[in-house]
């Protein structure tokens, strides 16, 4: 019961053999005249870096998409490097049109399905189409996954585009952890070395900023459940901290020792830093960093609630990813009201408000013993699923019973023993009856007789 409500199953990663489909995406608009070498080079280290056994295909675009390389297995990467190292930059941005042409490309593939970007994220236009293409490309099962180019790239559009497409976005520095999603596993770190720990998702709140050096020499075997995110991992590739929600609340999962083991390094130095944001992240009260503070009061499903900022300026906030407009209460102070429509945790630009159900359901209360109620009537409590497989042929099944039921024997018994009374009366009056009848005979005989005899006597 306690492994349900963990990010992670307590087993070791193994490899399932899906296949693995890649599209690369490079940038090559008028915009990247001063970064398309740098992209170039993004692309090849991102190349290099997947899987023989993964399928590749390469787009470049400006205001059109072109196809540099159609889906190629990863073990002829090196044809394909070729097409890249040629390419070079004109024309406006649209990045819609590559993502088009990516999922077209993409779209019917049958095993895992990913699209990275690599572009400066200053687009010409449509860049609205881009982010709503890019969630429907999720909802497809499409990742898309982002990496900027240094100092020029728009990183709060590279980042929407990531976070959409239910992907990562990277700076070019971090790109190298894309090796690690889409590259081979080891299972056992460099000979006469530790794991190293990476933060493989740099952009939540427990990993965002945070410095790690540490080497473990072991972990927990575990694998990291699909509605879960992984946070750090090691060169490996496996889980050290996933993350996750439960209900309304959250979940962290840390996958190796307390330090007296494997994993001392890691409660040295700036490593510590890692388990403080866990625990602030766990408890949802994580601070703002800067000089924005944010604060709102969890609310019910229905209710409306108010988001509160301190601020020098008027701040930009964001409400599950979507502009929130706020007014000004005074000097440093603003204020906004939200009435959310879903159950669940939303974020208010990093300060998560969790909404719980109708207000109206806080009283009603839950019948504990609702449950064996229901089974000592012969019922059941089935799941969604259950019921449509199991629901209709449990009722049939309960129809129909077995009764004993009591059957009186008293009424032959009766019948039986008023039929030997009867005969017996019969019997008893046709005996007395013959006997009547034998009675006037010798009376009469006996009348005879006494007459002759007084006439004899008389002679």
């Amino acid at each position: 019961v306690f492994e349900t409500m963990l990010p992670v199953e307590s087993k070791a990663s193994v490899s399932t053999g899906e296949d693995v489909a890649v599209v690369i995406v490079i940038d090559i608009s008028g915009s990247t005249s001063g970064t398309v070498d740098m992209e170039k080079r993004l692309a090849l280290d991102v190349l290099s870096g997947l899987s023989m056994r993964d399928d590749i295909g390469v787009i470049a675009f400006n205001d059109q998409a072109y196809i540099i390389s159609p889906m190629t297995k990863g073990i002829y990467k090196s044809s394909i490097e070729d097409k890249i190292r040629q390419l070079t930059h004109s024309g406006s941005t649209r990045m819609d049109t590559a993502l088009v042409a990516a999922q077209t490309m993409i779209g019917g593939y049958p095993g895992s399905k990913n699209v990275i970007i690599i572009s400066d994220g200053i687009v010409s236009s449509m860049g609205g189409t881009t982010r709503d293409l890019a969630g429907q490309m999720n909802a497809d099962g499409i990742s898309i996954y982002t990496v900027g180019v240094g100092g020029i790239t728009a990183e709060k559009f590279m980042r929407e585009i990531a976070r959409e497409g239910g992907g990562i976005y990277y700076r070019p520095d971090e790109s190298d952890r894309l090796n690690i999603i889409f590259g081979d596993k080891e299972d056992v770190p460099p000979t006469g070395g530790g794991y190293s720990v990476i933060a493989l998702n740099p952009n939540h709140f427990i990993t965002e900023g945070l410095i790690l050096s540490a080497q473990l020499s072991g972990l927990n075997g575990v694998t990291t459940k699909p509605s879960a995110q992984l946070l750090v991992s090691t060169d490996t590739g496996n889980p050290i901290v996933t993350v996750s929600q439960y209900g309304l609340g959250r979940v962290v999962a840390y996958s190796s020792d307390n330090g007296n083991g494997w994993s001392l390094p890691l409660y040295t130095g700036t490593n510590t830093n890692l388990f403080a944001r866990m625990v602030n992240w766990a408890i949802g009260t994580p601070r703002q960093s800067g000089d924005v503070s944010i604060s709102a009061d969890d609310t019910w499903l229905g209710t409306p609630t108010m988001v509160y900022v301190e601020a020098k300026s008027k701040p930009s906030l964001t409400l599950d990813g979507d502009k929130l407009e706020i007014s000004r209460t005074d000097k440093t102070t603003y204020q906004a009201e939200i009435d959310l429509d879903t159950v669940g945790t939303h974020d208010v630009s990093g300060y998560g408000v969790s909404v719980n159900y109708p207000l109206e359901f806080r009283d009603v209360g839950i019948n504990r013993e609702l449950f064996n109620v229901i089974n000592s009537t012969g019922g059941g409590v089935y799941s969604e699923e259950e019921a449509k497989q199991f629901l209709f042929e449990d009722m049939k099944r309960k129809s129909t019973r077995i009764v004993d039921e009591p059957q009186n024997m008293k009424m032959p018994f009766l019948l039986a023993a008023l039929i030997i009374f009867l005969g017996e009366v019969l019997m008893r009056r046709f005996m007395q009856m013959r006997g009547v009848g034998k009675g006037k005979v010798n009376d009469g005989l006996d009348a005879g007789q006494a007459e002759g005899d007084l006439e004899e006597s008389q002679e």
